[in-house]
């Protein structure tokens, strides 16, 4: 099936147009692409504008309700009795009526695939017992995280009354998908899905247009107002092939397109950008590590690791180099996981970053003979 998946995506790179950077944004309010496992940014617009963001504020309405799961203060199982609050929303909704009662696992499911504004407010006043209370959870948790510019006026973002719009950038609406990515990856579970299906409910289906065209996005979220244009926030997932080394997590966000048309190319051609033009290079595994010569230890032969593993974005012909440098300091025996040197990472030519590197083992130093012996033999 993987097979199957991976030659559909190859086809469809193969016959879109070759995709010029200067034409991925063109016309709209903002763009960006970025590697989700690296956190290497490859293309960018506007990022650190100021942006309204529609529905791409159930994001952080799904942080919110997710972090009153973990803490037990909710459950998944929970019924959830419809008020009188939600029906009154408009736009994309889930149809709820007074009186309703349904599982919060639905409601959830629903502001991710239908965008369903009404469900927002019900699990607003499950979680936090009223809309307003929650919405200060959303604003304290967008502190927590660091997103200076964010402000929520409610969980679905709708217009207020006053026009008054949820705001974020770009650069903080990566940041929210990337901790979502990595505290509830399963986010993706839903995100993936083509359509919602509750009787005597209508199929709701998946407002993301490119899970029917690119088989391998399995996200994340839409928007639409008129003051923030059409947007949208994907992920793709791309398997190894001879660029890279390993599995590899795209995301891409556009805000403010024209059309639902527009949104749809934009995000398809930001994506087909980063998989035509970039890969991943291995730079050091822990497995693996570096193997060196270091001729004060009793067994000369000494692999050094990383921390982690560590891989880096590059572009299609950049050139990856590397260098070991050892502590002048170092000194004999050593404990293991003690610090033994740093790599230096050099992409075309130029410095890029630094990694430390650790002992895998303990080192014992070798006696003044076997030293005296090596010198000698060096010399000779």
């Amino acid at each position: 099936m993987k097979k199957i998946i991976t030659i559909c995506l190859l086809m469809i790179i193969c016959f879109s147009q070759f995709t010029y950077a200067d034409e991925l944004s063109e016309g709209l309010k903002g763009a960006m692409l970025v590697d989700y496992e690296t956190g290497e940014l490859l293309y960018e617009k506007n990022i650190d504008d100021k942006l309204p963001i529609a529905s791409i504020t159930k994001l952080m309405t799904y942080v919110v309700t997710k972090d009153a799961l973990k803490e037990g203060k909710v459950h998944l199982s929970d019924i959830v009795k419809i008020g009188e609050n939600p029906p009154k929303e408009y736009g994309s909704t889930f149809y709820l009526k007074e009186g309703d009662m349904l599982p919060l696992e639905t409601l959830i499911e629903s502001i991710l695939i239908a965008s369903a504004n009404d469900s927002c407010v019900a699990i607003a006043e499950h979680v936090a017992g009223s809309e307003a209370e929650f919405v200060k959870m959303m604003n304290q948790k967008a502190k927590e995280l660091g997103l200076e510019n964010t402000v929520f006026y409610n969980p679905n973002g709708l217009p207020e009354e006053d026009k008054r719009e949820n705001t974020m950038t770009i650069r903080e609406i990566n940041v929210l998908t990337q901790y979502i990515l990595h505290e509830y990856p399963e986010i993706l579970e839903i995100t993936d899905k083509m359509y919602i299906e509750i009787n005597p409910r209508k199929f709701e289906e998946n407002t993301n247009p490119l899970l029917k065209d690119i088989p391998l996005v399995d996200g994340i979220k839409t928007g639409n107002t008129n003051a923030a244009g059409l947007c949208l926030v994907s992920s793709i997932k791309l398997p190894k092939d001879k660029n890279k080394d390993k599995e590899m997590r795209l995301i891409a966000i556009v805000m403010g397109a024209e059309t639902r048309k527009e949104r749809k190319e934009k995000s398809q051609k930001l994506l087909e950008y980063g998989i035509e033009n970039f890969g991943t290079k291995e730079i050091i595994t822990k497995d693996k590590g570096i193997n060196i010569n270091l001729k004060k230890a009793k067994n000369q032969e000494v692999k050094l690791v990383p921390k982690g593993d560590d891989y880096l974005v590059v572009k299609n012909g950049d050139k990856i180099s590397t260098k070991v440098l050892i502590d002048e300091n170092l000194k004999l025996p050593l404990k293991k996981d003690k610090k033994a040197g740093v790599l230096e990472v050099y992409q075309n030519k130029k410095l890029k970053y630094k990694l430390d590197l650790f002992t895998n083992r303990d080192l014992k130093k070798a006696n003044i003979f076997i030293r005296i012996y090596r010198t000698l033999f060096g010399w000779l």
